[in-house]
């Protein structure tokens, strides 16, 4: 029978130990052997839980996103939102992402072997909503930009990457000819108009939309007008403009209201008596002219001439008193007594034409066609008679109804 020696015995032994020994450290939890982790997607988009399979309070728990260490080693749970910061300095963004883990515990004091899962971080569906615009020159050098989406948000408007505006307007107005103020540029040139916006739903902002302008230099000052006038028959006028460049509109005014063809450069009308108008008869008459043209569309400045058109021999005079009776009921009465007198509210004919008293409750009458109400009045009294058949001088005064 064949004898074995003590020492090949010991190393025998020793080997069976080692062999037992390690068995046992790679078959318990926490041990040199890799730790593998379940992975969940969260219900926001970009948002990832990973949990370690083993979970022990002796152990520390080494993340990995792409070899970056991160998350909370003395966690075996551990969240990411990989949308929250896109800026490169974390790793983030939509793509694909290697997850790792090494544990170490006391039977592993050097760190199992990583154990790793692949993800795959979708584009999420934006939620932004669109930044373009409208763009509108509402004069020269002045432009107006309207955002497109007009619910609740902030607004951030740029000019040439300059912040502007009001961020609670999705509308920005700016006079690109005035001087620019907080540093904002001005005069002609081209700019870059941008939009970005946030909103709750979209809280890191839309990219931004830009436009380009071009701001024209201001056109030269509007060339001054005049007209001729001429009396082509008793009491019909004819006003005529002294320039008749192509392209220019004629606005003519008589006693404040526009009248006329525009489209023409002179103005005929005829002063005889209409009782249903104020503005003939006797009485003076401001006649006014503006033309606009391409080089000036704002319009020149007025210019106005006063026509006079004179009572026949025997008119009486249309003056009358004014009495306030009691709150806003007035009273006027002309001294002369014999005539057709024609009252009127702010160039409405009104009263009684065969009397010379006017009496009007200005806040009870119900009559549409009669001004009413609190407010100013202009009234005026023509008086017609046998030997003044064209009329009186108009005469005219203001009263303040409250």
């Amino acid at each position: 029978m064949q004898r074995f020696s003590p020492s090949i015995v010991y190393v025998y032994l020793a080997l069976v130990i080692v062999i037992s020994a390690c068995e046992g450290e790679q078959e318990g939890p926490g041990e040199c052997l890799e730790e593998p982790f379940t992975v969940t997607a969260g219900t926001k988009a970009g948002v990832f839980t990973f949990t370690a399979d083993t979970r022990r309070d002796d152990v520390l728990y080494y993340w990995y996103i792409d070899d970056v260490l991160a998350g909370d080693a003395g966690n075996h749970i551990f969240s990411y939102d990989f949308l929250l910061d896109t800026s490169g300095n974390v790793p983030g963004g939509p793509g694909e992402y290697t997850i790792c883990l090494s544990v170490v515990s006391p039977e592993c004091e050097q760190g199992t072997i990583r154990y790793c899962e692949t993800i795959t971080v979708e584009q999420p569906v934006s939620t932004c909503p669109a930044a373009n615009f409208d763009t509108e020159q509402e004069e020269p050098g002045t432009f107006m930009f309207t955002s497109n989406f007009q619910e609740n948000g902030l607004f951030y408007w740029y000019i040439d990457d300059i912040l502007s505006g009001d961020a609670g307007n999705p509308v920005f107005t700016y006079n690109f000819l005035q001087e620019g103020t907080a540093g904002l540029p001005n005069g002609p040139g081209e700019y870059e108009i941008c939009l970005k916006i946030t909103t709750e739903d979209c809280p890191q902002g839309t990219e931004q939309y830009c436009e380009t302008i071009t701001v024209e230099a201001p056109a030269a000052p509007c060339a001054q007008v005049k007209f001729s006038t001429d009396e082509t028959a008793p009491k019909l006028y004819r006003f005529e403009s002294q320039s008749n460049a192509p392209g220019t509109l004629y606005y003519w005014y008589l006693n404040g209201r526009l009248s006329g063809d525009a489209a023409r450069d002179y103005f005929e009308y005829d002063f005889s008596q209409n009782p249903a108008n104020t503005a003939t008869g006797a009485g003076e008459y401001e006649i006014c002219l503006k033309t606009l043209t391409p080089s000036c569309p704002d319009g020149s400045e007025l210019y106005c001439e006063t026509v006079k058109i004179a009572a026949e021999n025997g008119c009486p005079s249309a003056v009358f008193e004014t009495k306030n009776v009691q709150g806003s009921v007035y009273k006027f009465t002309s001294s002369f007594e014999q005539g057709i007198y024609y009252w009127y509210i702010n160039g409405k004919l009104a009263g009684d034409a065969g009397s010379n008293v006017f009496q009007y409750d200005f806040l009870l009458s119900n009559d549409p066609t009669i001004p009413g109400g609190p407010g100013s009045y202009d009234i005026c009294l023509r008086i017609i008679t046998p030997g003044c058949v064209q009329g009186s001088e108009l005469y005219c005064t203001t009263i303040d109804v409250k």
